[in-house]
């Protein structure tokens, strides 16, 4: 007998980095099935490639609303990145767009 998860887990990951790969995120959240839900991060490749963690208010809500009630969004919400976070002096991501 499988036994349920008291709270589910929150999964986080971005389509677009090399190192921690959305795959690896997306076989963890069917591994856990229904005590899982699995958010993405929509993330530019030229800030990915210089794995610059980037700011995300819709990433930094859904945190912090899980951590402090236990609320979660639907499995496969994606997030955008905010468009003034600076990757390079001057270079930001409306620019990268």
């Amino acid at each position: 007998m499988r036994r349920r998860l008291r709270n589910k887990i929150l999964i986080a990951s971005n389509l677009l980095d090399p190192i921690t790969p959305l795959p690896a995120a997306e076989i963890v959240a069917v591994l856990l099935g229904q005590d899982a839900v699995l958010i993405r991060a929509k993330y530019v490749d030229v800030v990915v490639e210089l794995h610059v963690s980037t700011p995300s208010a819709c990433m930094n809500k859904i945190f912090s609303a899980y951590m402090t009630n236990g609320t979660l969004l639907a499995n496969g919400t994606v997030c955008e990145v905010d468009a003034t976070f600076e990757c390079l002096a001057g270079v930001n991501i409306q620019t990268l767009s």
